[in-house]
Parts: structure tokens; C-alpha cells; sequence
């Protein structure tokens, strides 16, 4: 196609202006993308993707984290309710708790919820006397999925339950 039959179709174009070239919405003219931009978002994917894939892993972390100090205050309250209820009894005049039958309900409780508590410190402070305080205090190593990434530090988490033994 010679020159000038491509003129004519140009000039003929339904986005022409008056000068003969086409034209956008904004009436400026169009201009054809430099061939040297070509792979220019798929650079640009290339240095936001590990951000964002960094961020995401951060968000589920977040996540973990929140729910591990939830079951973990749980499984607390869980042992301190045991104890006052089941675990701290009267036999022969003496009054007594059974301190590992708390620690084994306040483990399975936190097992029931997918954290394992069997290398965590699950602490009992029982009463001496009957209306004293019994105290759960569950100690809980948190590592963050992050760390094959980031050098992170992790976290130790302390959630303790107080009960009044009847």
C-alpha cells in the first residue's frame, strides 16, 4: 500500500481531526507505545511480587498469632475451671489439688485446638485453704512462618486464669 492510500484512510478515519491525525477521546492525538517499554510490567510484577507475597505471609502470621493466644488463654481458664470444679477436693479433712490433672486438662484442651502444649510450661499455683485463688499460668513459645525469611525473634506468650476454689 503506497503513502498516500495510507494518508487517505487516515484522513478518512472517523477519529481523524482536521490535521489529518487520529485523535483520542480527549482529542489529543494518539501516539503509538515505545517498543522499548514492552516488558515493563513484567518488571514491575517482578519487584512488587515478593513484597506482596511477603505481606501476605505477614497477614497469616498475624493470624496464627491471635489465635494462639486465644486458645492459649482458653486452655488457662479451661485448667483454672477444672481445678475448682474436679481437681481440688477435700479427702480425710486435708485439702488438696491435683495439680497434674490440671496441667493434662489444660494441654488437652489446647490440643483440642491445635496448639500443642507438651514443650510448653503449664504452671499451678493451688490454694492452701478452700476459698483461696487457683492460678493456670500457660507459657507458650510462638515461631513465626516468617523467619525463613526474616531473622525474627520469637515469642514467648504468658495467659494466665484465676479462680476462686469453693
Amino acid at each position: 500500500m503506497s503513502t498516500e492510500a495510507q494518508a487517505e484512510i487516515v484522513q478518512n478515519h472517523p477519529a481523524a481531526g482536521k490535521d489529518g491525525h487520529r485523535r483520542g477521546q480527549a482529542g489529543l492525538p494518539f501516539k503509538p507505545a515505545a517498543r522499548l517499554c514492552r516488558g515493563q510490567e513484567l518488571v514491575e510484577f517482578a519487584i512488587i511480587f515478593p513484597v506482596l507475597v511477603l505481606f501476605l505471609v505477614g497477614v497469616a502470621d498475624m493470624g496464627r498469632l491471635f489465635h494462639a493466644l486465644t486458645v492459649i488463654t482458653n486452655a488457662a481458664r479451661v485448667g483454672a475451671r477444672y481445678g475448682t470444679a474436679e481437681a481440688c477436693t477435700v479427702t480425710g479433712g486435708v485439702f488438696g489439688c491435683d495439680t497434674a490433672a490440671i496441667i493434662q486438662e489444660t494441654r488437652a484442651e489446647a490440643m483440642g485446638n491445635g496448639i500443642d502444649l507438651s514443650t510448653s510450661l503449664v504452671q499451678v499455683t493451688p490454694p492452701a485453704v478452700r476459698g483461696g485463688e487457683l492460678r493456670v499460668n500457660v507459657i507458650y513459645d510462638f515461631d513465626f512462618f516468617i523467619n525463613g525469611v526474616l531473622p525474627l525473634p520469637g515469642l514467648t506468650l504468658n495467659r494466665f486464669a484465676v479462680m476462686m476454689v469453693p
